[in-house]
């Protein structure tokens, strides 16, 4: 039997995914992960599981903590395995890929690198270090003898495939879009929605973000958007998640008196078709030193429960093409938000409606049959 090895600090929907179809391939499926995060679907019983260490993202320090022992025990399990296999290698954590370059000497393994962010660049326009230190340049040079010992890479855009031709060849990147499971987040009357009357959202045009608040999602213009409008007391703003930006954004609110905003944790896997479809409108914000290194997934699954997108992205980036291109929200940059409150102030309300419905239909494009394309 062929054996594959995925290696993921944090093991979610995707990846399960492709775990899964791996196993119904007739692979022997390993993962090595932090943790195994389950929403719609779970890890067919069969799948090892090796439990490394948790990602952690309290703070900076504790994140690159976690990253660099994930790598490091990720390195050592994978040289005491002398079995051939084919190895998958992702972006979290963000010294993944390297294993290719520091495990070439393992002639029994097969390497598979998917880039979902693009490092050391993110890091790099987060203000962790600079393009031209020792470091980044080093970090570069390992890029480029990793990706070269790798039989296959992806990455899940057009644009950050662009951006990855400076490692490797464009023809050598394959581009495998991200996916949602659409029977699993699916529009839902606020009506029928426990989420929604649990927070009192049913007669408001609540905007949702949910995910990581960190220094690479640009969530401030959002906050000054609540702002603008806090006495036009039908629209709402509900952030989910964490990160090292959330204390900034509450403080922010609580010292503007927004109670137009609220901000919750996490949720639980069974909760998310349910706080997904709480909203009208999803937000998907990427810095502008970020937009062409990423492409949130969660984007996916706004669209999927029926959400129009509030795009905060330069005009050029990958995720605001794709809005634009869909007609399933308005993308706006950090200059340009007096044009996002004059819709508010007029007809924003009418547009929901098409954009809801153009959002949904855009959903169904992006399939689980995408995870046929890593075979």
């Amino acid at each position: 039997m062929k054996s594959i090895i995925l290696v993921n600090q944090v093991i979610g929907p995707l990846f399960i995914d492709i775990a899964n179809f791996y196993h119904e391939s007739g692979f022997k499926v390993t993962i090595l992960t932090g943790k195994v995060e389950e929403t719609g679907a779970s890890l067919h019983p069969s799948i090892d599981i090796v439990k490394l260490i948790r990602y952690r993202r309290k703070n900076p320090i504790t994140r690159i903590y976690t990253w660099v022992m994930f790598f490091i025990q990720a390195n050592f399990w994978l040289k005491k395995m002398f079995v051939a296999a084919e190895v998958f290698l992702s972006t979290n954590s963000p010294l993944i890929p390297l294993l290719s370059h520091y495990l070439k000497h393992k002639k029994n393994f097969n390497f598979r690198i998917v880039i979902y962010d693009i490092y050391p660049d993110v890091l790099e326009r987060a203000g962790y270090f600079s393009s031209n230190s020792w470091f980044a340049k080093k970090w570069r040079r390992l890029n480029e003898k990793a990706f070269q010992h790798a039989s296959r890479l992806f990455t899940i855009s057009d644009g950050m495939r662009d951006v990855l031709t400076q490692y490797a060849e464009a023809e050598r990147w394959e581009v495998v879009y991200p996916w949602v499971d659409t029977s699993f987040v699916k529009p839902l009357p606020k009506s029928e929605n426990p989420f929604a009357k649990k927070y009192g959202l049913e007669d408001k045009i609540v905007f949702l973000y949910s995910g990581n608040m960190g220094s690479t999602h640009d969530l401030m213009p959002i906050m000054n958007i609540a702002k603008a409008v806090k006495d036009q007391s039908d629209y709402f703003f509900l952030f989910i998640g964490d990160g090292t930006e959330k204390n900034r954004l509450e403080r922010f609110a609580l010292e503007n008196d927004l109670k137009n905003t609220l901000f919750l944790p996490f949720q639980d896997p069974e909760v998310l078709p349910y706080s997904f479809t709480s909203a009208d409108i999803g937000i998907v914000a990427l810095s502008v030193n970020a937009s062409q290194l990423s492409i949130p997934s969660k984007t996916f699954y706004q669209m999927a429960a029926g959400n129009g997108i509030l795009c905060i992205a330069e005009h050029k980036s990958e995720l605001s093409k794709l809005i634009i291109k869909s007609n399933c929200g308005i993308t706006v940059d950090s200059k340009s938000l007096e044009l996002l409150i004059k819709e508010l102030q007029s007809s924003f309300k009418e547009k929901v409606i098409q954009w809801s419905f153009n959002s949904r239909e855009t959903s169904k494009f992006f399939s689980k049959d995408n995870v046929r394309r890593f075979i």
